[in-house]
């Protein structure tokens, strides 16, 4: 995705543009530039910065830098997921309130599937963050909703 792209996309105005378009110019050595830095070479504030990132789906000037360093042509956005697609994850979630939940990870997603798992738990679906694979036996399949997580 083109930075000119996200600037029209979520209008942003003329400093946090000029941000943007620093951070892209140079995010090959933003991880060692800090916000403070930033702020200084474009002329804002660093809560400017921030608040910038925020507007384009981030949760900080953290993960901005993460994703910026982590592409070479592009920028991967979060996701924004469709009516459609919003209807349809609450009706599977309805569907299995009362039946039970797997989430598998693996690793670092392995942290990731526990805190779902328990977030799910606490809502009161009956989910389960491991790896027993007998849960995905033919004969049990359609009992159980399977998260996976990489």
């Amino acid at each position: 995705m083109d930075i000119e792209m996200l600037i029209d996309k979520y209008q942003l105005n003329n400093s946090e543009a000029d941000v943007l378009r620093f951070m892209w110019k140079n995010r090959q050595s933003l991880k060692n530039l800090g916000i403070r830095d930033v702020a200084k070479v474009s002329y804002v504030s660093t809560a400017t910065i921030i608040q910038m990132a925020k507007k384009i789906g981030f949760t900080g000037y953290s993960e901005l830098v993460f994703s910026l360093g982590n592409q070479r042509h592009s920028m991967t956005l979060p996701k924004i997921f469709s009516d459609k697609e919003k209807e349809t994850f609450i009706r599977l979630m309805s569907d299995y309130r009362d039946r039970r939940m797997m989430i598998l990870g693996s690793g670092f997603s392995q942290n990731i599937a526990n805190y779902f798992s328990e977030a799910l738990n606490l809502h009161g679906f009956r989910a389960t963050a491991n790896s027993h694979l007998e849960f995905l036996r033919e004969n049990v399949q359609s009992d159980i909703l399977l998260f996976i997580i990489s």
